[in-house]
């Protein structure tokens, strides 16, 4: 391995620094590339050369761990375009982008704006040094320019809240939403729209239980809610590859329900789903497997207990009238 600095053995400027003063450039470079920005802004306060190696190792150097980018709208009229970075301790730092409102947003819409591109830039900033475990945005336009700036994060938790996309955004940049939420496979996932989004569909459902196993889906939206996702029975397995699912217009049919609950609780880890069923829950104990108990809790038919025997996993049902003909469901995974 060769690099373009020159090869010279490093003056210690105290006796910590003997044993790396020892070593050649590329053996110090070696040590560099798993070391993270923090560590490089002190190493290169130590000496000219070790600058030199600092800033060669930089770009493939480790990041500084972070928590969470919140990028959000202000509620309030701030004189400025703003970004606040925070920092609890190494492991957990913050970013909140402040976007005020202008004479140029829509009126119409005085609490979804759009991101300056200057701002963006700024956070870009933020992710050459830090690697976040959650994004977050709030009361902002999902517009081109943000999911090209969306496009470049790695996460493990995606949060939306109260956001819309731009006024006749076509179908390609909707389906390329949801492409960067497949591709990054999160673990948590919460979607809340003003707007019913039409896109957040049987299909998108399918492939994130495909590409994340016992994660966590909610999606949410604050206006009335003009159409319910009514899949199929082939919807079964993959309604069991949710840990957590919580979507009030999802509509599963009760009469395969159980069966994905059964497959659910077979994977043993706690999590929570809820959304509607068609009717009720049918008590058919006699046809569960035979390592499966089904217990009644009340005598209303109202809640319900499925337990896998010779473990402590099990499964609490909650269900309730919402309407005419749906019910409502919760079920508790629990290992107790």
């Amino acid at each position: 391995f060769e690099t373009v600095i020159p090869n010279r053995t490093l003056n210690a400027r105290n006796p910590e620094m003997a044993l790396y003063s020892a070593l050649n450039n590329d053996c110090l470079l070696d040590v560099f590339y798993r070391l993270d920005r923090d560590d490089h802004d002190e190493i290169a306060t130590v000496s000219k050369q070790m600058l030199k190696l600092s800033n060669f190792a930089r770009p493939k150097s480790l990041k500084v761990k972070g928590y969470k980018l919140h990028i959000m709208q202000e509620y309030f009229a701030l004189n400025i375009d703003d970004i606040h970075v925070f920092v609890l301790d190494k492991t957990i730092i913050g970013a909140e982008l402040f976007k005020i409102r202008t004479e140029d947003d829509n009126l119409d819409n005085p609490y979804r704006v759009r991101v300056a591109s200057d701002l963006i830039e700024r956070v870009g900033a933020l992710l050459n040094r830090f690697e976040f475990q959650m994004c977050s945005c709030s009361r902002i336009i999902m517009d081109t320019p943000f999911l090209d700036f969306l496009s470049r994060l790695e996460f493990t938790g995606f949060c939306i809240w109260n956001c819309e996309f731009e006024e006749n955004v076509n179908i390609e940049e909707k389906a390329r939403f949801l492409s960067i939420l497949t591709k990054a496979s999160p673990t948590f996932v919460s979607l809340s729209f003003y707007k019913q989004a039409s896109f957040i569909d049987e299909l998108f459902l399918r492939e994130f239980a495909v590409c994340s196993f016992l994660h966590e889906f909610s999606a949410y939206f604050e206006s009335e809610i003009s159409t319910h996702i009514r899949p199929n029975k082939s919807f079964a397995d993959s309604l069991s590859r949710f840990g957590t699912i919580r979507m009030d217009f999802l509509v599963i049919d009760t009469t395969w329900l159980l069966s994905a609950i059964i497959k659910r609780l077979r994977a043993k880890k706690t999590g929570r789903w809820n959304f509607l069923i068609t009717c009720n829950i049918v008590r058919k104990a006699g046809n569960l497997e035979s390592d499966i108990k089904y217990t009644p809790l009340d005598s209303r038919s109202y809640d319900h207990e499925i337990k896998m025997l010779g473990t402590i996993h099990k499964v609490i049902l909650e269900t309730s009238r919402a309407g005419d003909d749906l019910w409502k469901i919760i079920c508790e995974f629990r290992d107790e």
